[in-house]
């Protein structure tokens, strides 16, 4: 409770109180009265003690009302409650009090003052047919709670049949609902038109959300190597939820290939837009590190060959190698060598490639999927570090010196990786001892692009520890593969 409506609650429990007290001593002060002989005033004193005390208390069981059941609702289902709901238990308290001091102070009949008031209701209801129908209106959708406020809706435009808007509930008063649409426009909608029309809660029963996209393919490449790299695309996707898990599915065959559908979830329908983008472009680069092309409606048509239905069903592992820093000061006959060298694996989700540790002397180039490098933290529990996506690679300090492994990889999804290991690179390394420097040189530069040691530091003394560190790299890369002197 905040330090206003705590000196509200204050002031109004100060009232009652006050008023009992009045009521209390309503003899001693109409004796007091008396002594100055007006009869008038005397007569007025006690109805109005009383009426103090029926509205203070009115007042009071508003505030107590609004503290410990309209704030619990809204703690508990985190939706603000509608401000029209609030103003009818007002109304209730108010009038209740109303009617009891014409029941008891004054002791007037209010059954007779309803049927007094029967013609006059009438009358003013034809006059405000609509206002009313608007009111019950919004009573009814506050009851069903069809929609609260926040809540994302798609509703049909009577203007434009069969075309839809979208809009974020912002408020419900007595009349109308206030939605407020992406393009930042207020549209107020009557109450009664709203409770029959047809409309889409997206935020309900969950605010979360399930947002797809459709991918067309072709239909040579294999089923497993589509769900594989489109799954890690989609969790490699930030700012995506992680459960409900995504899902990959077939969703038809058509003229241009294989449609796909990944689905994923989002936090609200209003971050729809912005987290599709995000996955398409996520997905884009995944399947143009994969070397697949999208499909597309074709003119000529041809039977295909055996060689082209063989396309795309495994990753060029020339163009990964090409990709990696380290690799790409290998010439192409080199690279022709290793790429026939290297080891091909193939990760289930939650499989570790590596654990921290342990002994090792290769490095792993992530080909599809997604791999979540993990680190011991001070209480022994893993702490994520970053993710390697397709592209990327890492155990580059095991394959060059022969260190243990520093961090765990763990697969997020299915994961398809090329091993290189030392025997691999040693014969390259033993004609070319050169590359040592520039393998150092560029080691020193990624070590320290990755833990960003650039900030806030004094630049002489960055580039003496930078050479520091390319120079004893160079020492024990020279002693992992025998090599003395060039």
């Amino acid at each position: 409770m905040d330090e206003k409506r705590l000196r509200l609650f204050g002031m109004q429990i100060v009232c009652v109180i006050l008023g009992f007290v009045l009521i209390g001593y309503s003899e001693s002060i109409a004796h007091i009265i008396s002594l100055f002989g007006n009869q008038t005033l005397q007569d007025v004193v006690d109805p109005a003690v009383q009426s103090f005390t029926v509205l203070a208390f009115a007042w009071l069981a508003h505030s107590l009302i609004d503290i410990f059941i309209w704030n619990r609702i809204e703690e508990q289902s985190d939706y603000p409650v509608s401000k029209l709901l609030k103003d009818i238990v007002s109304f209730i308290c108010f009038f209740t009090g109303i009617l009891i001091i014409a029941a008891f102070v004054f002791e007037k009949p209010v059954t007779g003052l309803w049927a007094t008031s029967g013609v006059a209701v009438v009358v003013i209801g034809f006059a405000l047919k609509q206002i009313i129908s608007d009111i019950f209106s919004g009573i009814a959708i506050n009851l069903e709670q069809s929609y609260r406020i926040g809540d994302w809706v798609e509703f049909e435009m009577e203007s434009k049949p069969r075309k839809s808007m979208y809009g974020q509930v912002i408020g419900v008063n007595w009349r109308a609902t206030h939605l407020l649409t992406r393009a930042q426009e207020t549209i107020v909608i009557p109450n009664s038109l709203m409770a029959g029309m047809k409309f889409i809660n997206y935020s309900s029963p969950g605010k979360h959300y399930r947002a797809e996209v459709l991918v067309s393919l072709s239909h040579t490449i294999p089923v497993d190597r589509v769900k594989r790299i489109l799954m890690a695309a989609i969790k490699g996707t930030p700012g995506l939820l992680e459960q409900p898990e995504p899902e990959v599915i077939l969703f038809e065959f058509n003229d241009r290939g294989t449609l796909w559908a990944a689905r994923f979830w989002v936090s609200g329908f209003h971050l729809n837009r912005k987290m599709v983008k995000r996955a398409h472009e996520n997905i884009l680069k995944h399947l143009q590190i994969a070397g697949i092309p999208l499909s597309y409606t074709r003119v000529d048509r041809h039977a295909l060959t055996d060689d082209e239905l063989k396309i795309d069903n495994r990753p060029s592992k020339k163009s990964l190698l090409k990709r990696t820093e380290i690799f790409n000061l290998l010439g192409q006959t080199d690279i022709s060598i290793l790429s026939e060298n290297m080891a091909e694996h193939t990760f289930n989700s939650g499989d570790y490639i590596v654990q921290q540790g342990s002994d090792g002397t290769s490095l792993f180039i992530v080909a599809e999927g997604l791999v979540d490098i993990l680190a011991l933290d001070t209480n022994k529990n893993e702490k994520q570090i970053t993710s390697i996506e397709p592209g990327n690679y890492f155990g580059e300090m095991s394959l060059l010196t022969g260190q243990v492994r520093t961090a765990s990889a763990k697969t997020r999804c299915e994961t398809l990786c090329f091993e290189i290991d030392k025997e691999d690179l040693m014969p390259i390394l033993t004609k070319k001892p050169e590359l040592l420097d520039k393998i150092s040189e560029l080691m020193a530069e990624r070590r320290y692009r990755l833990n960003e040691l650039y900030e806030n530091t004094d630049s002489d003394k960055e580039i003496i520890e930078k050479e520091d560190f390319r120079t004893g790299l160079l020492h024990q890369m020279k002693r992992f593969f025998a090599i003395k002197r060039y």
